[in-house]
């Protein structure tokens, strides 16, 4: 059997759980600490501002970090020319969206709002170096990396929590939100030049039409998901105000920090079992399948019982309202983790644009519902239409991808499956070569 060292798959895979873990446990106290020390209107403006730039930034994912690690496993004698033509891509496509994003946000909020936006807007300027971090997936070599980044986001959170204590200022504290971009910008590409496999960068003008041929579909298709999975708060801000959408904001925070897991697992796991194998359906996702869903219920029951006082304790009474949006979000976790495994398949077998169908479906969908459900249901309405939108466009993969529909046959027989043997399977998993 081969020795696995520094590119063990369980090695990387417990350091960047230990960075998800920390990562999970300081976003939460930060959070906490922000909504207990901003006012109601402050902690939604913050909230909707990093939503607009959330949504800005999808533009320059023209060619996706799936997409490139899959290259890259393709292309394995061309390393160089896939992460540079990657690089040169994006960043045309981040210059372009910053002009046309800031052109937007200048015509549209105040000037106070537009000064925020703008310093959020570094995190799309700083973008196409993360195409660095999918080369040292396809390695599955991500050790020194999270730690890097782990230690800079310790002390730019500390840094955050010292702002909001001494100044209050939500300028500066949208300051450090960009900081925390650049300083991960410069760790990426640090450690790609100190690399001991030297990789010399290059574009090759031959790369880029079939790489966006491949990524038009999948921006599409992402721009659309985003754009369906926060609707419901770009149509809160519109109808009931920033207090609203801070309230929801606590709600989907409280969802979020638990999302790491399961879509941690599939990053790690899809280039080793998905892209690497000659077999659509390898022999240990039935496995996977099943600690995924294992893991969507422990986290639901665990909200049930103690999601009530959590939110009063951690954010104040205040914000007690967030429970019930709570409950109703966090069975949205069921098909976000599988779609989220579903989507490495179709890219597999070449199915791109089903990514961008589903999407679509999706979002017409809970724009529907949304307007429907808050004038009748207010704040909690946009919570069900988020989980209709979640469901349907997971179950149209049936319909739409007949090529996978036994993946989604497994993940609904992952509930009543026995829970298997996470020891086995990992030796398993490194037994394998593809």
């Amino acid at each position: 059997m081969k020795k696995y060292t520094k590119h063990s798959l369980l090695t990387n895979f417990l350091a960047a759980i230990a960075d998800k873990l920390g990562r999970m446990f300081l976003s939460f106290f930060f959070v906490s600490f922000m909504a207990k020390n901003l006012d109601k209107e402050n902690f939604g403006l913050i909230n909707y501002i990093i939503l607009l730039c959330s949504l800005a930034i999808t533009f320059t994912w023209v060619i996706s970090s799936d997409q490139i690690v899959n290259e890259l496993h393709r292309k394995k004698n061309r390393l160089g020319q896939v992460i540079g033509t990657s690089i040169f891509i994006r960043t045309l496509a981040s210059f372009l969206t910053l002009f046309l994003f800031l052109g937007y946000a200048i015509s549209n909020y105040s000037e106070e709002q537009f000064i925020l936006i703008f310093l959020f807007s570094i995190s799309i300027i700083v973008n196409p170096i993360s195409v660095v971090h999918c080369y040292f997936r396809y390695k599955t070599d991500l050790t020194k990396l999270i730690k890097l980044d782990f230690i800079s986001f310790i002390t730019i959170t500390l840094l955050k929590i010292f702002v909001i204590v001494k100044y209050k200022s939500i300028l500066l504290l949208t300051l450090c939100f960009s900081l925390e971009y650049i300083v991960s910008a410069i760790i990426y590409v640090f450690l790609f030049y100190t690399l001991k496999e030297k990789i010399k960068l290059s574009i090759n003008p031959k790369l880029i039409s079939p790489m966006l041929k491949v990524g038009f579909p999948l921006l599409l298709g992402t721009f659309t998901t985003i754009i369906f999975t926060k609707i419901d708060r770009i149509v809160i801000k519109f109808i009931l105000g920033l207090e609203s959408v801070a309230d929801y904001s606590i709600a989907v925070t409280l969802t979020e920090v638990w999302w790491t897991f399961p879509i941690l697992l599939v990053q790690i796991m899809a280039s080793r079992i998905i892209y690497s194998s000659k077999l659509l359906i390898h022999p240990l996702l039935k496995d996977i399948c099943k600690i995924i869903s294992s893991i969507i219920v422990f986290i639901i029951i665990l909200t049930v019982i103690f999601g009530g006082e959590v939110i009063d304790i951690v954010y104040s009474s205040k914000y007690s309202s967030s429970y019930s949006i709570l409950i109703i979000y966090m069975f949205s976790t069921v098909f976000i983790f599988w779609d989220s495994l579903n989507n490495q398949f179709l890219i597999k077998v070449n199915k791109e644009k089903t990514i961008l169908m589903k999407a679509i479906i999706g979002l017409l969908v809970n724009l529907s519902f949304c307007f429907i459900l808050i004038h009748l249901f207010g704040i909690i309405g946009a919570a069900i239409s988020t989980l209709l939108a979640y469901f349907i466009s997971w179950l149209s993969i049936y319909f739409l991808a007949p090529e996978i529909r036994c993946v989604l046959t497994l993940q609904v027989q992952s509930l009543f499956l026995p829970f298997p043997n996470i020891k086995k399977t990992l030796t398993e998993l490194k037994k394998h070569e593809y």
